[in-house]
Order: C-alpha cells, then structure tokens, then sequence
C-alpha cells in the first residue's frame, strides 16, 4: 500500500528540529526489522532504534543496523512496512513482559499513513503480549502511524500501551488502539496514560490524517492527570477506523478519563475536548470526537474525576463531540459526561459547540458547572430519539451542585423512561432557562420524560425567567407532571416557561399529567407581570397542583393557560384534579377556594367560603375568548384566587366550558366571619375601585 507522508507531518518533524538544541543536527534512524531484539545481526529493530535517538550511537557495526541519533531525531519505518495490506507482517511482537524502551530524548516516532488524507492508516503495528508497550518522558516529542494492542496485562497495575510523564508538547496523531492493521480488536488495559505533561495534542482540530482510534480499551481509553492545556481533537473512541462501527460491546471502559492531585500537581486547566464545528453539519469532522461508551453502568464516554469518585479534573471545556453517535450521525450506543465533582467545567456552548449525548451528570461538590445549547438523547438533525437522554446534576448521595447553569438545551427522553427525567437537579442557586423537552427541532413529539423537569430537595433555583429566551419549553411528558418541586425543595421560582404547547403556543404537544407539581414550601410560581406567567395547556390534571399537608408558603401568582383536564390550581391532598376534599389536610395551609357564582356571564358574582384574611383578586373575564374546555371544568363553576400567609394561588376561571386569564383588577381584604361582598365586573380596576369605596367593611388594595 502507498505510504503518505502528509504535509503536517513534515511540518512537525521541521518543528521539532527547529527546537533542537543550537548546532545540533537531527538524524533520520529507519526501523527495517519486525524483530524484537538488540544483536547486531544487520537489521534495526523499534528497540534498538529507540536506544540509538536516546543515547545518540549506533546499534551495531553491521550494515543495517540502526544510525547513530544526533539531537531532536525522527525513527520512522521501511517502505516494509506497508500498513492493513500486509496484515501480521507489519507488526513488531514484543518479547513477553518486556516493553520497549522509554522515549528520554526528543524525538518523533512516525510510522507513516499508508491510508489516505482522510482515511488514515497507520504503517506498522506493535502486539505487547501483555505487557507495557511504550513510555514517554522528552518534551516535544511526537508517536504517529502506529497500532498498539495486547497491553492488558493486570498483575500489579494496568498495563498502558503509550504512557508519557512529564512530556510537555506532545503529540499523539494517526495511531490506532486495541486493533491490530487487519482489523482484529486485542484490547490494551489503558491505551494512553498521560501525567504531569503540558500541552499535549491528541489528534488534530484540522486534519482527518492525525485522527486516533481508540478502537478497544478494557479500562480506559486516555486517561490525563495533571495536564494543562491539552487539546483532545478529531478521534474516534469505542469505534473502527471506519467511525460508524462500535467495538465497545461490554468493556467496561472510561474512554476519556481526567483527573487532577491536588496534592502533587494542583487542579489542571485549560482542557479542550472537541471543538467548534467546522465541517458538515450533521457529520462529525475534526476537532469532532466519535466517543461511544461501555453499556456497562458506571462507565463513562467522558469522566471528569478517576473512578473511586476523587481527584476530579479543573477547568475543561467538552464542545462539539458525537457521543453516542457515529461519525454520520446514526445511533452506537452510550454517551455520557460525567462530571463528577469537577469544578470550571462548560459542556457546550453557542450552536456551533453543541454535543450530543445520552446522558451528561454532575455530583454534588462540583461548581460553575455550564451545561448549554447540547442535543441529549437525540440525532443530530434534532428529530428522533434514540437514547433516553437526561441531564441530572447533583445526584445523590454527594449533596447538592451549586450554582450550575442550564440553558438552551434540547432533550428526548421516553415518557415512561425508568426514573431520572429529562432535567433532574439537586441544586442551589441553579439557572434553567431556554430549554426544550420532549419536542423536536421540527416539533415532533420526542418524548418528554415521564418529568420534564424535576427538583429534588434544594433551594433557591430559577427555573425559567421573564427575558425572551428564558422559557423552558416543555411537552410530551408522562403523568407524574412537567416541571415537579419534590421532596424538600424552598425558594424555588418557576416563572415565563411554556408547557403543553410549542414555544409559540400555536401547536398542543400535550402534557400526561399536571403541569407544575409542588412538593415543598415558599416557593413561587409565576409572577406579577405578563411576562413571568407560566402558560400551562392540554395538561391531563390540573395545570397547577400542590401536594399534601405541610407544603405551604408557596405563592401562586399570574398563570394562564387553556385545554387542561382539570381545574386549573388543586390543593386536593391526594391531587385528584376536582378540587379539596378534606380542608384540614390539604396543602398550602389548607386555604379552600371560595365557591363564587353565577357563571361569568352576569355583571355581578357572590359568594361565601373564605377564610379569616384571605384575598379575593377579581379577574378581567375576557368574554368573547372561545377556548377549549377540559374535562372536569366543574360544569359552570367560576373559582378565583386565595391569598393568606404569604402564599397566593391564582386560579383560572372556568365557566361554561371555557377558560378565562386572570387580571389583578382589585383585591379585597375581608374581616373573619363577613360574607364575600357583592362586586360588580368591569374591565377598567379604576372603576372598579371607585365602586369599591361603597364598601365600608372592606380593605382595598391596587392589583
């Protein structure tokens, strides 16, 4: 097969004489022999080859052997060796337990491409036989066109088929891991292990020709520790080199695993994995990644910290990968980011930086955590699902993530999907904004979990927000409910999304239960304006519920919404959708809607039921808006809003089958034991008000 040897290559190797020491002159040693040993028997052998660069002598006096290296020196490969056409007769078999010689003096091992420019394939291959292969420790060196596998020895640590320690520069391009050149997988215990080395290169941002395949790894794939700077571009992990066959099937791998020492080396920074999109849309081209994951639970595409849960990576930046996916798109298999505890870490970014994944997860501990603009479970045109995606930050039992922010994301998961939902946080201080559940990129119907959101237990989280852009549009989802504040959750705001519909309103993508469900205290849902209402439609149950005695404080404020099966605010203990049953214990302080009648076509309502200090708000009717009825309306029963001890609940009305948005006109404040006073309906509050003053026994406040 023809041997190509790109220009990026002659680029490097002119780099790196360029940054020999003054007046020394690199030497070119050409391996010729599949051999693995050190007699002068006429040929040079890779180890041999390897000791003539470090120690700058030759291998032998007879002809053939190895050439004496001199400075910042390249060992490249015979035209012998002629790469996937030659099968077994271009690998070197190591002998048993011996690894090759470290790498203490610069230099580029290159084993040429005997593929094409954008079909790389590597020349020569290395089989360990179990053990270490190769060992870096000079800065500035490069290891291309070679194919390392059988390093899976486990006696006394993993075998590592190229290891490098302080090594800074280094280059790793167009090698081939845990396959051998006929397309064979052996799988190597760890394929790279880096420690302590900055600025290393692993494939390329621009050139398909430096691409790695990370075909095969029992343990992990590349593993960095304490690496400033590195740049990880254009690979294919858990794939062939064809990037559209997985190889992972039950490994137990981490493909890409990094980890800091606090104690040796401090938290690393500046890590890239991937890239903005600068190819195809839709196909991943470099600085793309393919990674595809272990099946196996507890396995990672990406894992941000090592596997006991410690030593968590720093700042690293994960942009524009396919995990998951093959480098066309379709569906291989598993594609999670863990980040474990890890702090300063973006997943995502503008469009152009978008991943997509199966699933991206953060424990508790972890902080400025930015999850943007990702496809999670879904292809890369948006509209199928072919993972059940989640983002779930905080999970148990590490405690709760602080302050991450997650924001345009689009996520698919099956509405009757095992536990997790589509966002699941247990978080303070969170930003959720901007992100779509369960609806394609063209609206079709992806699946929204069987929660859209949820919120397990923590505090002080925003959940939509009132500047364009910052609803959560969500749709699709199961009958547990679209946004769900559980257990313990305080001090949340739910506030401007949209459920049941599409962002524009204009099309029903349907919710399996109740739109928002609360279980917990003072937290608030909606808001005084236009802007910060929750549109809640085409909802199963009621639009908002509240469940169980004790969950009180919780301010229901402006929210409209149409279509909804039940009414729209129930504070039934058990949520039946119909209204309370039993006062005392139901949630919110147990207020009870006042039954208000007649039916909103009259100029006047009255009515009883009110409790000491509650707030009657009077809405604007909005006659003449035809909207559909959902089943369990209440027939011609019009309900208002309550208010007492902080918590406000404004409810729709509903009256002849149809739904009327809320406007806070006038609110009177009655005394205990009073009736519900008379008032006549106007559009105007200050005309209102001015009937209002007839009223001696009643407190007015402006809406």
């Amino acid at each position: 097969m023809n041997r190509i040897r790109p220009l990026a290559a002659l680029a490097g190797s002119l780099g790196l004489l360029l940054a020999a020491a003054p007046g020394a002159s690199a030497a070119t040693i050409t391996v010729n022999s599949t051999a693995d040993t050190t007699l002068d028997t006429g040929t040079c052998t890779l180890r041999e080859a390897i000791v003539a660069a470090n120690t700058d002598t030759a291998s032998g006096a007879t002809g053939g052997e190895c050439a004496a290296g001199s400075g910042a020196d390249t060992i490249n490969f015979s035209a012998a060796f002629d790469g996937p056409g030659g099968g077994t007769s271009d690998t070197i078999a190591l002998a048993p337990a011996t690894s090759l010689p470290s790498v203490t003096e610069q230099a580029a091992i290159d084993g040429g491409n005997c593929g094409t420019a954008t079909a790389p394939e590597p020349c020569a291959a290395i089989d360990a036989a179990g053990a270490d292969i190769l060992q870096v420790t000079a800065d500035d060196s490069t290891v291309r066109g070679l194919a390392f596998k059988g390093a899976s020895d486990t006696t006394g640590h993993d075998s590592f088929a190229l290891a490098f320690s302080t090594a800074n520069r280094l280059s790793i391009r167009n090698n081939w891991f845990g396959v051998g050149l006929d397309g064979s997988l052996e799988a190597n215990r760890i394929s790279v292990a880096g420690v302590a080395s900055d600025d290393i290169v692993v494939g390329s941002a621009t050139s398909a020709a430096d691409r790695n395949v990370f075909a095969a790894s029992a343990f992990v794939g590349l593993s960095l520790k304490n690496t400033d700077r590195a740049r990880v571009q254009g690979n294919y992990f858990g794939t062939l080199a064809d990037g559209t066959t997985a190889t992972t099937g039950t490994f137990p791998t981490q493909q890409i695993m990094l980890m800091s020492d606090n104690g040796v080396g401090g938290i690393q920074v500046g890590t890239l994995i991937g890239g903005p999109e600068a190819g195809v849309p839709g196909a991943c081209e470099a600085p793309c990644n393919v990674i595809v994951g272990s099946a196996l639970a507890g396995f990672s595409g990406i894992r941000l910290e090592n596997p006991g849960g410690i030593d968590p990576a720093g700042q690293t930046a994960v942009e524009g990968n396919f995990l998951g996916l093959s480098a066309t798109g379709g569906a291989l298999g598993a594609g999670h980011v863990k980040v474990g505890s890890a702090d300063d870490v973006t997943i995502g970014g503008d469009a152009s930086r978008r991943n997509y994944a199966t699933e991206i997860t953060a424990d508790g501990g972890a902080t400025n955590l930015d999850v943007v603009s990702n496809f999670v479970g879904l292809n890369p045109a948006g509209t199928v699902r072919f993972a059940d995606g989640t983002i779930d930050l905080g999970q148990a039992p590490s405690g709760l993530i602080s302050a991450p922010t997650v924001t345009d994301n689009r996520i698919a998961r099956s509405p009757v999907a095992p536990p997790s939902s589509p966002i699941n946080l247990d978080a303070t201080g969170a930003i959720v904004h901007g992100n779509t559940i369960g609806i394609g990129t063209g609206g079709q119907d992806v699946g929204g979990g069987a929660i859209g959101i949820a919120l397990a237990g923590g505090s002080g989280n925003q959940i939509g927000g009132t500047s364009p852009g910052d609803a959560n549009v969500i749709g699709n989802t199961g009958t547990s409910a679209g946004i769900f504040l559980t257990g313990a959750e305080t001090g949340t705001t739910v506030a401007g999304n949209v459920l049941g519909t599409d962002a524009t309103g204009t099309t029903a993508e349907p919710l399996g239960g109740p739109g928002i469900r609360i279980q917990g205290t003072n937290n608030t849902v909606g808001g005084t304006t236009a802007a910060a209402e929750n549109v809640i439609s085409n909802a199963a149950g009621s639009p908002i519920r509240v469940d169980f005695n004790g969950n009180d404080g919780n301010q229901l404020l402006r929210n409209r919404g149409i279509g909804n099966a039940g009414i729209f605010i129930d504070l039934t203990d058990g949520g039946t959708g119909v209204g309370q049953g039993v006062v005392a214990t139901a949630a919110n302080t147990a207020i009870a809607e006042p039954a208000i009648t007649p039916a909103p076509t009259t100029t006047s309502v009255s009515g009883t039921g009110a409790v000491a200090g509650a707030t009657i708000r009077q809405p604007d009717r909005q006659l003449g808006q035809q909207l559909r009825a959902g089943a369990g309306s209440g027939g011609r029963r019009r309900r208002a809003s309550v208010h007492r001890a902080g918590a406000r609940h404004h409810d729709r009305q509903r009256a002849d089958g149809h739904d009327h948005r809320l406007h806070a006109d006038v609110r009177l404040q009655l005394q205990p034991g009073r009736r519900l006073l008379r008032l006549p309906l106007r559009r105007r509050a200050v005309r209102t008000l001015q009937r209002a003053r007839r009223y001696p026994h009643a407190r007015r406040t402006a809406g």
